[in-house]
């Protein structure tokens, strides 16, 4: 590349040589006059005002500004690390707070036991938003009876908005069907982001027991609850109840039951395990039985994960009942049906 004079036309093989020609052999033209565009100081060169640059005002280092609080950094490994553990995105938390069973205009809470028969159920479900801010919430359910049929599938079905606030709750409500069978169990979960849904809580267990029928009087009881790790590691679980007769007297207090007790094992990620009263109490009072039922892990340090308070069952005398079976008249060693003709 040539760089050629504008005042005589003159060919150069770098500017510098240009320049030193044109202050030599063109004294009459002005030196040029190279400004700085930070300060506006002047140089006699495109060298002298490189120079002035690189020294008093040197290209700033970059800059990694977080997009969520303005915080900056030099590098975008420090950004990175800042957002991963200062933003980093909050749990999905909720909570199926309340269940209910609605039949011949009354309600009660899930499990409910003994209703007339020939009922329609409809049921309802809240949900509890609990996480920091507003939350859309979804529900998915169906309730299925003793062969296996599906009675009614609900969902997913999601609010609309306004969505629910922090640490309120939501009511979803089904649609009827019939209750004509003893024992219907449901399976419930509780979603959250429509965009991607998760679950975050899930009930499976009775929606109904003994439609038209209660336990009776003198029958001996035995519990058996099922805990389940919903956790991604396995865990140690402990289950503790009580059982309250219908005066209020404890005839069950169950404590200290370990999976493996004495020798506490895990129970793995999406497994369940059986907890089983050591022995069996007397149903012997009528009228309502609760139970409370607490679900634990980490032995060393134990953590409440779920409850139930509820009733256990109904107790009711047996009424008495008979028929005769048969009348005969015996006469001249002969019977007959009463009446004898």
């Amino acid at each position: 590349m040539w760089y050629e004079c504008p005042y005589c036309g003159k060919l150069f093989p770098t500017q510098a040589t240009l320049e030193a020609h044109i202050v030599l052999d063109h004294p009459e033209v002005p030196p040029p006059v190279y400004t700085c565009p930070y300060c506006g100081a002047e140089f006699d060169s495109a060298a002298g005002l490189s120079g002035h640059i690189a020294l008093v005002h040197p290209t700033p280092p970059p800059v990694y500004t977080c997009p969520q609080c303005g915080a900056e950094f030099s590098t975008q490994a420090e950004l990175d690390y800042h957002i991963a553990t200062v933003h980093a995105p909050e749990p999905v938390e909720g909570t199926i707070s309340r269940k209910q069973l609605e039949y011949d205009e009354a309600r009660a809470s899930i499990p409910v036991y003994d209703i007339p028969e020939g009922q329609r159920g409809l049921v309802h479900i809240w949900g509890r938003n609990d996480m920091s801010t507003s939350q859309r919430m979804g529900i998915y359910w169906f309730v299925a009876d003793p062969d296996g049929m599906i009675a009614e599938e609900y969902g997913p079905a999601w609010e609309a908005w306004p969505y629910t606030g922090a640490g309120k709750e939501h009511e979803f409500i089904g649609g009827r069907f019939n209750l004509d069978r003893e024992k219907y169990t449901m399976w419930v979960e509780l979603l959250m982001n429509p965009d991607d849904p998760e679950v975050v809580v899930r009930y499976i267990g009775e929606l109904l027991l003994a439609v038209g029928a209660s336990v009776l009087f003198g029958q001996e009881g035995k519990i058996h609850v099922e805990g389940y790790n919903d956790m991604t590691i396995p865990m140690t679980m402990g289950c503790t109840w009580r059982v309250e007769d219908p005066n209020g007297i404890v005839v069950e207090e169950h404590t200290d039951d370990w999976a493996g007790w004495p020798w506490p094992t895990d129970v793995n990620p999406d497994d369940t395990h059986e907890f089983i009263s050591p022995g069996s109490f007397d149903l012997n009072r009528t009228g309502t039985w609760r139970i409370w039922i607490w679900l634990w892990m980490n032995v060393d340090s134990p953590v409440m994960v779920d409850s139930y308070e509820g009733v256990l069952c109904v107790v009711e005398e047996e009424v008495f009942a008979g028929h005769i079976s048969k009348q005969e008249l015996e006469y001249d060693s002969v019977r007959g049906t009463i009446p004898v003709y």
